[in-house]
């Protein structure tokens, strides 16, 4: 048994080795795999060519950029050569660099850098607004704030009007732009997306039963010491006073941002939402409870006059409010129309906020329009709309 050790061991140790080898050697990623180009969702990145200045060079061009050694964001722009502008993350494993000509990647940053290829001002246009004539209101995202002074001004050069400013921490503004010169605004390389204004639409609540909320209230996991928050049209009478027993006690906070100072729900959405997510049951003996019946309320009625929802431009300052007042979820039951698969500047604003705040969790219903057409169990991507 002494010389098996000694003796088989290793060379069974061998082959494993060369099986390890064998394995890796097999999985290696083929030629070129790693310059394979992003899927974009409008049009296709261009292939980038060392050397001569191109059309664009007064301003420069936006380069897809990857490097061998997966950098953070801190160490790409320190690699940058002079001239050269970090502006963003592009999945997979790219960055999106605002770059003047160069004649070789070593002019363009330090390390193992591969140009991808160029983000030209079409790709950077939400296709819904292809094929559309006439003045088009639109919402415009810069890549920073910094930018947004010259995408004003591409606004203005082609004859637009801004019809919102961007908020402060916000990189986008609603516009009304001729479709005509929507492309000749998206060349500024300082624009990010160019997209249809969406319209906000009440979506309807799953039932708690389908989330498994009676399994957790077995458990006595009833939203005690919790704070939800919830956007919608409103919270039944609008008087703290006169609140039907599912919610009384437990308002901390409303707000009328449709209405100034009012809060009543007269469409009965909203109220429909809260005792979902929060109702205790008292008017129907307990029968039909919230999903959190012990959770105390931060409401923000979104309804106004006019029957719609007037929801803030900039997502970011909906989220804050209830954050202020301690609420450390936020729910929502409504989108935007005609956003199916989108990835809008409102979806922006919501992935923004809850980075700046990973102790709040949102969240955004998925569409009445879901479908699973592959039967896997899961709603089909491009049938949730935004913000979703």
């Amino acid at each position: 048994m002494r010389l098996l050790k000694s003796a088989l061991i290793p060379r069974i140790a061998g082959v494993f080795l060369l099986l390890i080898v064998l394995l890796l050697t097999a999985i290696k990623a083929p030629a070129g795999a790693a310059d394979e180009p992003p899927q974009l969702r409008a049009g296709a990145i261009q292939p980038y060519r060392l050397g001569p200045a191109s059309a664009q060079a007064g301003r420069g061009e936006i380069l897809v950029v990857r490097f061998d050694d997966r950098p953070d964001s801190n160490l790409v722009r320190q690699r940058l050569r002079t001239g050269h502008r970090l502006l963003g993350y592009l999945a997979d494993d790219g960055w999106l660099v605002l770059a003047r000509p160069v004649r070789s990647t070593a002019e363009l940053a330090d390390g193992p850098a591969h140009i991808i290829g160029v983000v030209p001002g079409s790709s950077r246009i939400e296709p819904q607004l292809a094929g559309r004539t006439g003045p088009t209101d639109v919402v415009i995202t810069a890549f920073t704030e910094n930018d947004l002074t010259a995408v004003i001004t591409a606004v203005n050069a082609a004859g637009g009007i801004v019809r919102q400013p961007p908020s402060p921490g916000s990189r986008s503004f609603r516009a009304r732009l001729d479709s005509a010169v929507i492309a000749a605004v998206a060349d500024d390389p300082s624009v990010e997306w160019i997209e249809p204004e969406y319209q906000p639409r009440l979506l309807n609540d799953a039932a708690g039963g389908i989330m498994g909320a009676p399994s957790a209230h077995s458990f006595g996991l009833l939203g005690a010491k919790q704070t939800i928050a919830i956007a919608d049209t409103g919270l039944d009478s609008g008087n703290e006073s006169t609140l039907k027993l599912d919610f009384r006690g437990r308002l901390l906070r409303a707000y009328g941002l449709g209405r100034p100072g009012v809060w009543s729900d007269t469409d009965g959405h909203g109220t429909h939402v809260a005792g979902s997510a929060l109702g205790n049951g008292a008017s129907s003996g307990g029968l039909l409870a919230g999903v959190a019946p012990q959770a105390e309320i931060v409401f923000q009625s979104l309804l106004d006059d006019a029957g719609g929802l007037r929801v803030p431009f900039n997502l970011y300052t909906l989220f804050e409010q209830p954050y202020a007042d301690g609420a450390r979820i936020h729910t929502n039951s409504w989108g935007y129309a005609g956003t199916a698969g989108a990835y809008t500047s409102a979806s922006q604003d919501a992935d923004r906020f809850a980075w700046d705040h990973p102790d709040m969790l949102i969240l955004f219903a998925a569409g009445n329009e879901g479908a699973d057409q592959n039967r896997d169990g899961v709603i089909d991507t491009g049938s949730v709309i935004a913000p979703a």
